[in-house]
């Protein structure tokens, strides 16, 4: 007995309309605008950024849910991370995280987030 290893074929019914909605996709209006030939003005203050909430606040993020994250380190770099955690009884984690923090609160400030949005 031999078996086949095919993927399902789609129903005839939805062919039509998932056609119809990669043309519409591909055929639709770019949401970005084209960039225009007339030389930009120059601009003294940088753009403003556009009004997006901030991820790290939406409702569905939880505090207690820790999330694993692999950095590759250079050699010295990890070790004295290792040795700084063993020396004070601190997990690695809890030290990267509060490294981390300043440094990505300030960045964010800089691309244009408030204070509020940390």
């Amino acid at each position: 007995m031999k078996l086949k290893a095919t993927p399902p074929k789609p129903t005839t019914e939805n062919r039509d309309e998932q056609i119809a909605a990669i043309i519409s996709g591909v055929t639709a209006a770019s949401p970005v605008p084209a960039p225009s030939h007339s030389p930009a003005p120059q601009q003294t203050q940088p753009a403003a950024r556009p009004v997006m909430a901030a991820p790290w606040k939406a409702s569905k993020v939880r505090d207690d849910l820790m999330v694993q994250v692999n950095v590759r380190l250079p050699e010295p770099l990890a070790l004295k991370l290792k040795h700084v955690s063993h020396m004070t009884d601190q997990q690695r984690q809890e030290l990267v995280a509060e490294a981390l923090e300043p440094l990505l609160n300030a960045k964010l400030l800089e691309i244009g987030y408030t204070k509020e949005d940390l």
